[in-house]
Parts: C-alpha cells; sequence; structure tokens
C-alpha cells in the first residue's frame, strides 16, 4: 500500500488469497462441552501464569543473591537492578519465537492439526518455565543470567502467542456464529477469574513454602493442559491469520520453513506500515495498542517495586494482582458492557462512537494511575494509583471494535492481525525498556527516582491520549 493510499476506507492492505477449508470441524452437536473444555485450559493456563509471577521473582532474587554472596547474607535491595534487567531481557527474548516462527507453526497446524501444535506450544511454555526454575534452584551451577536461555523453549510450538491464537480459533471454528460473542465473554471471563483468585493462592503458598517449591506447583497445574488439549478435535480447519504462511500442502523442508519465517517478517512489516498510513481510528489504535503493551511489564515492575521501596515481601506484593484481577472482573463482566449499551441506546451514539468514547475515558486511567504510582511516597497511594490504572483495563477492546468500523468487513481480519503485529513489537520494545530504566533508577540509591518508569509509562500514554482524543472519525 503506498503512503497515498491513507483514507479511511482504504484497504489496508492487498486482500490475501483465499485457503481452503481443511477437514471439517468438530460436530456442532459437542460445541457447548468443547466451550467449557477451552474454558478451562484457559482457566488452568492463566492460573498457573498468575500464580508464578511472585514466586519466579523471588526466586531468581534469592539466585543472584545466593550467586553473589554464596557465604554472607545479602540485602536483596543490592541485587534489585540485576533482577530488572534479567527480568526486561527475558520478556523481550519472550516475544521473539511467537514473532519469527508464528507463520511456521501457522503452516504446520494447516497440516498436523492445531491440537498437536497446541500441544507443541504447551510443551514449550512448560519446559521454559522449568528451565527458569531449575536454574534458579541450582545457583552454584548455573550463573542466574542462564534464565535468560528459556525462551529458546518456546520455539517448540511458537509461544504463548501460537497458543492463544489457536486456541481461540478452535472454539470459533465449532461454536455457531450466533452464539459466538457470548462464548467468548465466557471464556474470556475464565482467564479473569483466575487472575483474581490465583495471586492469594500465590502469596498464601509462599508464607510457608519456598519461592522454588511454588514454581514447581506452577509447572504442575500447568502441566494439566495436555489432557485437557487431547480432547479438542484434532483436524486441521481453515486458515486463520496465524496460518499466513500455509504452504501448498507439502511436508515442510527446512527451505520452505526458512521461507516461511522470511514471509512472516515481511508480513508483520508490510501491516504494520498499513496501519501506520492508515488514518483516523485506526492509526491511533495501533499507537495505543503499542503503548498498551507496557501494562504487563508495568505489574512486575510495581510488584518489584512494592519490596524495594515499601519494605512488603513478595507474598504480600501478590495483593497488586488480585486489585488488578478484581476490578478487570468486574469491568469486563458487568462495568465495560454496560457503559457501551448505555452510550449506544440511551443515548443513541453510532458506532464507532460508544467505542471511541470508552477509549478515551480508559486511556485517562491508565495516564492517571500510572502517574499516581510514580509520585506515590506511601504504599496506600501506589494502591491507589494501582487500582486507577486498573480502570483503564479494556482500552485495547474497545480500541479494536471502533477501528474494524473504519475499514470494510473483508479488511478486519487483517486489521486485527497487523494489531497484533504491533502489540508484539511493543512487547518486545517496552519490557526491556521499562525495566532497564528502573536498573538505572534502582543503581542511583536515591528513592525519589524509582518511580522513574511508571512516569515514563504515564508519558507514553500521555502521547496516547493526545492521538485518540484528537481522532477524527468519518
Amino acid at each position: 500500500m503506498s503512503p497515498s493510499d491513507c483514507s479511511e476506507t482504504a484497504p489496508l492492505l492487498r486482500p490475501d488469497d483465499s485457503h481452503e477449508r481443511g477437514s471439517s470441524p468438530a460436530p456442532r452437536a459437542d460445541y457447548r462441552t468443547l466451550s467449557l473444555v477451552v474454558g478451562a485450559i484457559i482457566f488452568l493456563a492463566k492460573f498457573a501464569d498468575e500464580l508464578l509471577k511472585a514466586p519466579m521473582l523471588a526466586a531468581l532474587e534469592l539466585a543472584v543473591c545466593q550467586r553473589s554472596s554464596p557465604t554472607t547474607p545479602c540485602d536483596l535491595a543490592s541485587v534489585g537492578p540485576v533482577v530488572a534487567s534479567l527480568r526486561g531481557t527475558a520478556g523481550m527474548l519472550g516475544a521473539l519465537p511467537g514473532l519469527t516462527v508464528g507463520y511456521v507453526y501457522g503452516s504446520l497446524s494447516h497440516h498436523w492439526g492445531k491440537r498437536t501444535v497446541l500441544l507443541l506450544a504447551t510443551l514449550g511454555m512448560a519446559l521454559e518455565t522449568a528451565w527458569f526454575v531449575l536454574v534458579c534452584a541450582q545457583p552454584s551451577i548455573f550463573p542466574p543470567s542462564a534464565v535468560l536461555g528459556s525462551f529458546t523453549f518456546l520455539f517448540i510450538g511458537g509461544g504463548p502467542q501460537v497458543f492463544n491464537a489457536l486456541l481461540l480459533t478452535v472454539l470459533a471454528e465449532v461454536v455457531p456464529n450466533t452464539e459466538q460473542t457470548a462464548f467468548f465473554w465466557r471464556t474470556g471471563a475464565a482467564g479473569l477469574v483466575s487472575t483474581f483468585i490465583a495471586p492469594p493462592a500465590s502469596g498464601a503458598m509462599m508464607s510457608v513454602l519456598p519461592a522454588v517449591v511454588v514454581c514447581v506447583v506452577g509447572v504442575a497445574i500447568f502441566s494439566l493442559l495436555f489432557p485437557l488439549i487431547l480432547y479438542l478435535p484434532g483436524t486441521a480447519a481453515a486458515a486463520t491469520p496465524v496460518e499466513r504462511g500455509a504452504t501448498d500442502g507439502h511436508t515442510e523442508s527446512p527451505q520452505s520453513i526458512l521461507r516461511s519465517i522470511r514471509s512472516g517478517w515481511k508480513e508483520n512489516t508490510r501491516l504494520i506500515s498499513g496501519l501506520l498510513s492508515h488514518g483516523g481510528v485506526v492509526r491511533s489504535a495501533a499507537f495505543a495498542d503499542l503503548v498498551s503493551t507496557l501494562a504487563p511489564n508495568i505489574l512486575i515492575i510495581l510488584l518489584q517495586h512494592m519490596s524495594n521501596r515499601f519494605g512488603w515481601s513478595h507474598a504480600e506484593a501478590t495483593l497488586i494482582y488480585s486489585i488488578k484481577g478484581g476490578i478487570s472482573l468486574v469491568l469486563f463482566t458487568v462495568g465495560l458492557p454496560w457503559i457501551h449499551r448505555y452510550l449506544a441506546h440511551r443515548l443513541r451514539l453510532s458506532s464507532p462512537w460508544p467505542d471511541l468514547w470508552m477509549s478515551r475515558a480508559l486511556i485517562l486511567f491508565l495516564m492517571g494511575g500510572s502517574l499516581l504510582i510514580g509520585v506515590a511516597q506511601t504504599a496506600s497511594w501506589a494502591i491507589a494509583g494501582l487500582a486507577l490504572f486498573s480502570c483503564g483495563t479494556g482500552i485495547s477492546m474497545s480500541l479494536k471494535s471502533a477501528s474494524a468500523i473504519s475499514v470494510p468487513k473483508d479488511q478486519v481480519a487483517r486489521l486485527y492481525t497487523g494489531l497484533a503485529a504491533v502489540e508484539t513489537l511493543g512487547a518486545i520494545l517496552g519490557s526491556p525498556l521499562l525495566s532497564w530504566v528502573y536498573a538505572a533508577t534502582l543503581r542511583a540509591h536515591h528513592p525519589a527516582f524509582e518511580g522513574a518508569p511508571f512516569l515514563l509509562s504515564s508519558l507514553a500514554y500521555s502521547a496516547a491520549a493526545i492521538a485518540i482524543w484528537t481522532v477524527s472519525v468519518y
């Protein structure tokens, strides 16, 4: 797409060639049971992920301490910069497999079936965590920097990006069109429930068990995904955005895999450039999506910040995830749907104005919440900032909905694929940036500087707010 082709109705990119459907999906009679299985998979995967966050941080801090001071007591605050840098770099590396080999596994899922690729992705994610735990459990054998090697296991299956895309695709293929929205909301709610109950469970276990043992429990919970995934239909189905590298039906050779990787990079580049050259809501949504990828890393840094700045234990700091999960659960299940209906039916705003006004309000919560966390001098003010920040939950969904109205129907799938590529790029750039800034502030040994990553995030959200509030809708 040329730079001059930037009207609101211009296609983002040239349409793809159509893909043939593979074998027929599971029988429609099974879709309710299948949706329960998908919901259980999402719940367990998210539960294990949330359960592991605090103990993985505590285990890494202890490993760095034991490696640097094996015979003398170690001040955990002194290892903060090293831990922050390692976590940020690990986040950046963890996003690379999905960006580089996602198209390859999309192609393989077209031939092998989505169940097989989901099993591979689950195995890769389990091994990634297991390697992290092994390194932290044996600091006398492995240097703490060896945790950075855990991302290589995500090349088995493509990591969370491929896992999430294929899992939702399996659900979409068997649920009738008239019921898809309701079922997607229910499966999404399963993940939100786990974010609410996993942190207190993690804190309770950390109060009586070593952090490494809690990590092992998390890996064990994650392993429960394998029998659930085996229940899913194993047939190949329609090509999806993650399958754009599909081949002509032959077995993948090393040369074709390299071609798929190259075509994936080219496709992502074209999608991102198409979004940025598009006008109005689409460009604003792309920019805001890029900025919104800072949110998960803000919470990880906040977990360490509550310990270093306010003296909280990691078990106590798991409260921040419960607060975030609880507010997100209420917003997704009650608040945001009610507000959207009020704007659309009571105020009679036409699309995309309800979603756009919601996005304008939500970005202000993200901006104000991160600012309050950055300047907070007490733990209570930091928690208040977190609550405000959590009220910005849902901005990505609202912007995607608003931007979908601004493109032709046959371009919506490519729009979402492009936004997913932008989010992955944001994870690669934003994760190390905030962590390195936080590591630098800890090395300064001045409490006033420790809020710098949150202030930087607030500045980024301010730029996104300007883009969203000044966008024109035709």
